[in-house]
């Protein structure tokens, strides 16, 4: 479950500025909460995505923060991961990472695409995706 929240910018040292005025020129990143692995021969999970901003101005105000939680990896017979959770900052979005594959499934889309299980044939060998 992502973390939400606001963050009220009263005073540029509420966010470790010193001494620096109202209103600040910031640079930022957004970084996703990565893909769970597969199990059962699975991949592992894709990288949560990573979005940089720089020469923002900010002035006193609320600001929306979420926080990505990363993928659970796969239990049981659910051979893939879930995704990762997107998270953002002031409009600024960045895609959870995609889930691992497990047996016979393939890695889920994300930030970064999970890695893909093995794909076993009918006659008992394995053989990687195409």
């Amino acid at each position: 479950m992502p973390r939400i929240g606001s963050r009220g910018l009263t005073s540029a040292a509420a966010f470790g500025f010193g001494s620096a005025s109202l209103p600040i020129l910031a640079d930022y990143v957004v970084i996703a909460g990565g893909g769970g692995g597969g199990s059962n021969y699975g991949g592992g999970g894709g990288a949560g995505a990573l979005r940089y901003s720089s020469g923002n101005t900010l002035v006193p105000a609320s600001y929306s923060v979420v926080v990505g939680a990363g993928g659970a990896y796969s239990t049981g017979t659910i051979y893939y991961g879930s995704q990762g959770s997107n998270s953002s900052f002031n409009s600024l979005v960045s895609t959870g990472g995609g889930y691992g594959g497990g047996n016979n499934v393939k890695g889920g889309n994300g930030g970064s695409g999970g890695g893909s299980g093995t794909y076993f044939t009918t006659s008992g060998g394995y053989r990687d995706w195409e």
